[in-house]
């Protein structure tokens, strides 16, 4: 079992794991698992990405999505010190300027698949 989505055909097979699950006639399933699976299906940050055990991210305080913090500018040491976060996205959305980089270049580079960031712990 892998941390991360290798292709459409693992996202198709949660998929399905998940649906099954579902209704009166889904099959027995501890809420972990089924919170597991789903958060495997659900893409984060603005690499796309699922979510990885173990690797730290952050939420942003206006539209709730998580962030992992080299994608967007931050160390964890100085993440945990934010009180309120905005993303790039929201930043953008909202005429604003982003605090950690250049919300533009951030989101430009992930646009046009130019990173490379490695989320490991």
């Amino acid at each position: 079992f892998h941390n991360a989505l290798d292709s459409k055909a693992d996202t198709a097979v949660f998929a399905a794991l998940v649906k099954e699950t579902e209704g009166e006639n889904g099959i027995l399933a501890d809420e972990d698992d089924i919170r597991l699976a789903t958060s495997y299906l659900t893409r984060y940050c603005l690499c796309r990405k699922p979510y990885e055990e173990g690797v730290f991210m952050i939420q942003c305080d206006d539209c709730e999505d998580w962030f992992h913090e080299a994608c967007v500018n931050l160390s964890k040491f100085n993440a945990k010190k934010i009180n309120r976060f905005k993303c790039p996205n929201c930043c953008t959305a909202q005429g604003i300027e982003y605090k950690y980089g250049s919300a533009g270049e951030l989101l430009m580079k992930f646009a046009l698949g130019v990173t490379s960031l490695s989320h490991s712990m």
